[in-house]
């Protein structure tokens, strides 16, 4: 078995995302990576496209991948930053996926697995693609930090995956932080960019956008879904894997100082209620706190640019 594991957009910020904020420290989501993904299977080739051009070398020392792209923040809508991010993600990982299916051609084989992946969200569990069968489109489970109860399940009373019933205007909302299948799927998923470049449509939210490409490629009766983040509702502690900003007090790069990962402390309190946690998404603390000119200006966009 041969598995691709591809990463893609930027390498995270403590706060608000978007790539405002001090940077995440990029050892971090590497250490669990190799722990929980690369390291339980075998053959797992890496390849990354990232906006972080400041950690291109760290990134290609670390993961040695077949195949990597760095480059500058293409400005897709300069007017707004947060509109630009969804053409960026969809750029990212047509650039990754441009990358894998390269390497797949030089070598005259076709990856069993394929997994699209951000740099910012952990395992906390292994990852067992074994486990799996990848005639099927696997995202994560939509329960999750500022999930309705409604949706809240996988433990004992709430067993029945109840994520198909979290529907918006265009179908099954899905948490778009991973997505692993076969590579003919995930060719098929990751072609959003191209459909939008050529049609000309305006791009929906991830969250929509995710299952409408599902549909489009007809490849939407092979969606599950598999592993748990954090969920308040549930009696116990159900979480299986979480984005990085939520989980860590302090998950900032700093260089000056030597990396050790037991130097990063988790949060121990309930994440949902946890202010800290609060203050680094903008669903919670607003969108005014992210902004800052001198943010947006660091990201590539100018001073005046629409959250």
């Amino acid at each position: 078995m041969r598995v691709a594991l591809c990463l893609y957009g930027l390498t995270g910020s403590v706060d608000f995302g978007l790539g405002l904020g001090k940077p995440i420290d990029p050892r971090i989501g590497h250490h669990h990576h190799t722990k929980r993904i690369i390291e339980p299977n075998e053959n797992v080739d890496v390849f990354f496209h990232t906006w972080s051009t400041e950690f291109e070398d760290m990134l290609v020392d670390l993961y040695k991948p077949k195949g990597h792209i760095a480059e500058k923040q293409i400005l897709f809508n300069p007017n707004s930053v947060g509109k630009n991010s969804i053409p960026s993600r969809w750029w990212s990982n047509a650039m990754v996926m441009k990358l894998k299916r390269k390497y797949e051609e030089e070598n005259g084989f076709k990856y069993d697995w394929v997994m699209l992946y951000r740099f910012d969200h952990i395992f906390l569990v292994n990852l067992n693609f074994s486990e799996f069968d990848n005639q099927y489109i696997y995202f994560r489970h939509t329960n999750g930090l500022r999930a309705p109860q409604q949706y809240s399940h996988g433990y004992p009373g709430r067993e029945e995956c109840r994520c198909y019933e979290k529907k918006g205007g265009h179908g099954v909302r899905l948490q778009d932080v991973f997505t692993f299948s076969s590579s003919e799927n995930m060719d098929k998923f990751a072609s959003v960019y191209e459909y939008h470049e050529s049609s000309e449509e305006p791009f929906l939210d991830p969250h929509d956008g995710c299952y409408v490409q599902l549909k489009r490629t007809g490849i939407d009766d092979k969606l599950k879904f598999a592993f748990f983040g954090y969920d308040p509702h549930a009696p116990h502690n159900i979480m299986q894997c979480e984005i990085m900003r939520a989980l860590f007090e302090d998950p900032s790069y700093d260089n000056t100082k030597e990396f050790d990962i037991n130097n990063f402390n988790m949060f121990t309190d309930n994440l949902t209620s946890n202010p800290i946690v609060q203050s680094r998404f903008p669903g919670w603390a607003g969108w005014d706190k992210a902004d800052n000119p001198d943010l947006k200006e660091k990201a590539g966009f100018s001073r005046d640019t629409k959250i």
